[in-house]
């Protein structure tokens, strides 16, 4: 598991020292003047960041651990949501589950957590361009698209599985003229997987293949066509109707009459 590399204007101290890695970050637009910064480390804390003069880190107590280990488990994808929900915090983690957090005057508190759809290590978080629908991908191919209902609740909306394959990227499908299509209220979407997958899904579960899946073809190794052996060509035999030559020493003699020979090309033509 890798980590991000990240750089500010000022010291950004991470809760763990040097030894924790960075799996994970969003910024939140709500505020284009002093925009708020979330960092996932592997220690499984959050931290706010506060883009501003000051600097310095906000939130301290943003953290999710094992209950029968006492083990930090690792946050491994998260995104702010858009307006109306830019307070909103959705968190993909390690073990599979999927949390909201609200943020308040600079602090994070958790709405709700759901560890029923996915099993795995969730990979991907995407919230809709209008706050409506949530979709969330795992290491397995899973994919969930969820409704957050009143007071923070994630309703599950459906579940699509594809092969064991992770899902790399997501993107919404804002525009859909479509018979029938809901438009905006809950856009169909795209994503594809790491085997080179690419599928188009919505609120319905219907699962739409667009690309097969990439594979490396084995190179055929060039053979060059059997040579066939050339054998002389025997000239055209003429067929002609025998008649006595006349100019033969020999009476009775027979010839047949010379063939006509070919026009000539006039000089100087190609």
């Amino acid at each position: 598991m890798g980590g991000e590399s990240l750089f500010f204007d000022y010291n950004c101290a991470l809760p763990g020292g040097t030894d924790e890695l960075a799996l994970c970050f969003d910024w939140c637009q709500r505020d284009l003047k002093e925009p708020l910064l979330v960092v996932g480390t592997s220690d499984g804390e959050l931290s706010l960041f506060r883009d501003s003069d000051e600097g310095g880190r906000l939130e301290k107590d943003i953290k999710r651990r094992d209950k029968s280990t006492d083990q930090p488990i690792a946050p491994t994808c998260l995104e702010w949501g858009p307006a109306p929900m830019d307070n909103l915090l959705v968190t993909g983690w390690h073990d599979g589950a999927l949390s909201v957090w609200e943020e308040r005057d600079d602090k994070a508190s958790m709405l709700r957590e759901d560890k029923m759809v996915h099993r795995e290590s969730v990979c991907l978080v995407k919230w809709s361009p209008n706050a409506s629908r949530i979709v969330s991908a795992d290491a397995t191919g899973l994919v969930g698209v969820w409704k957050l209902a009143s007071q923070g609740w994630l309703q599950t909306l459906c579940k699509i599985t594809v092969a064991q394959s992770a899902v790399t990227h997501l993107v919404f499908r804002t525009n859909d003229q479509r018979p029938g299509a809901t438009g905006l209220e809950a856009p169909a979407f795209f994503f594809a997987t790491d085997d080179g997958g690419v599928y188009f899904s919505g609120d319905d579960g219907m699962l739409s293949p667009l690309a097969a899946e990439a594979s490396c073809p084995t190179p055929t190794p060039h053979r060059s066509p059997p040579r066939r052996r050339l054998e002389p060509a025997e000239p055209p035999r003429r067929e002609c109707t025998p008649r006595v030559c006349a100019s033969s020493r020999f009476p009775g003699d027979v010839c047949c009459p010379p063939a006509p020979r070919a026009p000539s090309a006039p000089l100087g033509s190609p």
